[in-house]
């Protein structure tokens, strides 16, 4: 009945995902506790951030009109393209910094648990419109929910073939720090 509510935890737990990673960083911990942070936050951050874009997306559709929709999600791509590209620079310079690795990766982490904090509070201020948009006041179990996907992967290919490729793609996203390492040692 409250998915703005639901929406909000969601992201801000998982965009908190990152902060054990952050003082793995500042506490100088082995590197495999390091490694391990980096992929258990990582994964917990996608993971919750399917149930954001989820609600945020179904909140879109029941509160707007079909071509502001379009131009709002539209907007929001432009943006976190553009923000992207302003963060690859912070990178780059960081990295390229004389300050030592840690110190590197402890301010590109930082950094990003500040841009996710901000994200989160951004997340707390999107509001349903209760005039134009009706919940359904009946209450569906997490399991319920959960258990909906299986036949739905079976029934429909349509929905199969989106699946997937929503998942490789988020897949792909986990090789970013990989990618940053390996062209930073190599590609300089």
């Amino acid at each position: 009945p409250h998915p703005g509510r639901v929406m909000t935890i969601a992201g801000i737990l998982s965009r908190l995902t990152f902060v054990p990673l952050f003082f793995t960083l500042v506490f100088h911990a082995s590197n495999a506790v390091q490694v391990f942070a980096l992929i258990a936050g990582y994964g917990l951050f996608y993971f919750g951030d399917g149930f954001v874009s989820l609600i945020w997306t179904d909140i879109l559709a029941r509160t707007q009109p079909v071509r502001r929709r379009m131009v709002i999600h539209s907007i929001a791509r432009v943006f976190g393209g553009a923000a992207g590209f302003f963060v690859a620079l912070f990178i780059r310079n960081t990295l390229a910094s004389s300050l030592s690795v840690d110190t590197k990766f402890t301010a590109i982490f930082g950094g990003a648990c500040v841009c996710l904090a901000i994200n989160a509070v951004c997340l707390a201020l999107i509001r349903d419109d209760p005039a134009r948009c009706v919940v359904d006041p009946k209450k569906v179990s997490w399991r319920a929910y959960f258990s909906s996907f299986a036949p739905l992967w079976k029934k429909n290919a349509e929905a199969r073939h989106t699946i997937v490729c929503k998942a490789l793609y988020q897949l792909s996203l986990l090789t970013a720090p990989l990618n940053l390492l390996f062209c930073t040692q190599y590609g300089h």
